[in-house]
């Protein structure tokens, strides 16, 4: 590509992935304002070609060109990961028509700690739906867990009974 050089009229062929960029070029470029660009020049991220001529063209356009491709291939990944973790928090969700307890709920109506509900739940000793990382309980199921242990009555050695 032939581009003009600083002196008018004197054209001259140059490497396009070797020129240089002025700054409001390369924010244009990479869509950010001009203090975005000095955030990725401070940061190491564009490295400047020219130190010390900021009014002058002093980013080599293939640097530049790279950076928008890595920011683009970023975001792109970000919205990727932002769409897996909507649809793993789709399947997390509760399905409609039944209501459901999270083990913090089931601990306080079986009067002991999150922590027991789930190894009860781990043990299989509670009925429970393993939704991603979480454990979640119906909540009738578990209404009957609660009222079977009311229910419970403890022998004692003179052959009374109490209830646990």
């Amino acid at each position: 590509m032939v581009l003009p050089s600083q002196k008018a009229g004197n054209y001259e062929c140059v490497n396009t992935d070797n020129a240089y960029v002025s700054r409001v070029e390369a924010a244009r470029l990479l869509e950010l304002s001009e203090h975005g660009l000095d955030y990725l020049i401070k940061s190491d991220q564009l490295p400047v070609a020219r130190p010390g001529q900021r009014n002058r063209r002093s980013l080599l356009r293939r640097d530049v060109l790279r950076v928008r491709r890595e920011r683009r291939a970023a975001a792109e990944r970000r919205a990727a990961e932002a769409v897996a973790r909507a649809e793993r928090r789709a399947v997390r969700a509760d399905p409609p028509g039944e209501v459901w307890l999270s083990a913090r709920e089931v601990a306080a109506l079986l009067g002991c700690t999150p922590v027991w509900v789930r190894r009860l739940a781990a043990a299989d000793r509670l009925p429970h739906v393993v939704r991603g990382d979480t454990f979640r309980f119906r909540a009738d199921l578990i209404a009957l867990v609660v009222n079977a242990r009311r229910a419970q009555v403890t022998r004692l050695d003179d052959g009374s009974t109490v209830a646990a």
